[in-house]
């Protein structure tokens, strides 16, 4: 597992700039991503964070090991982060966080921003192991969770179900679930 923080990443269309390099201006733009209602309700932390305590958290990145957060571009456009927190190098495992901004959430490429930072985290930063928790009342981010085969516990009585992905397991079994026609029949078996 290796991270350049100051490496701007790319997978398929998609941009990774890391959060140690952004601009403020992309930062207080993050932040009211973060702050959104509908953004917020699904986090770990769900209090509103002051651009004050925001601005210290990314500028406390440039040296920290546990963890790493990007601003990712789709096509040139600013979409959404992606983080891996509670990094464990001599593992090559981490938990994984991710979200689109509230008007990117809304354009229907959820599966393809996830698709490829999955892509990004196996490929470009080499972690052997993903963990994370999806909260039980995000349906959608659920659905397409399972449909790229998190493995998903929904029989806990936690708020977030833990989940669990390998590379080797995503890398041989999901290569061709970027797929919106497939993911839509997914959905219709749901019903």
């Amino acid at each position: 597992m290796q991270i350049d923080k100051k490496k701007e990443y790319s997978k398929g269309v998609y941009i990774y700039k890391n959060f140690t390099v952004i601009s403020e201006e992309e930062a207080k733009m993050i932040l009211s991503w973060r702050n959104d209602s509908e953004i917020r309700k699904f986090m770990y932390t769900t209090e509103i964070i002051s651009l004050d305590s925001h601005l210290k958290f990314v500028e406390s990145l440039k040296t920290r090991d546990d963890c790493v957060y990007w601003l990712v571009f789709r096509e040139g456009k600013p979409t959404g982060v992606v983080s891996l927190t509670d990094i464990k190098l001599d593992k090559s495992q981490c938990e994984l966080g991710y979200y689109m901004s509230p008007e990117m959430g809304k354009t229907g490429i959820g599966l393809d921003f996830l698709f490829n930072a999955l892509l990004h985290v196996f490929e470009n930063i080499e972690v052997k192991e993903l963990y994370g928790g999806v909260h039980r009342e995000n349906v959608n981010a659920i659905t397409l969770d399972k449909y790229l085969e998190l493995s998903i516990d929904e029989k806990t009585s936690e708020t977030f179900y833990p989940w669990i992905l390998s590379s080797d397991y995503f890398l041989a079994t999901c290569m061709e679930k970027n797929n919106i026609i497939k993911y839509v029949k997914y959905i219709k078996t749901l019903r």
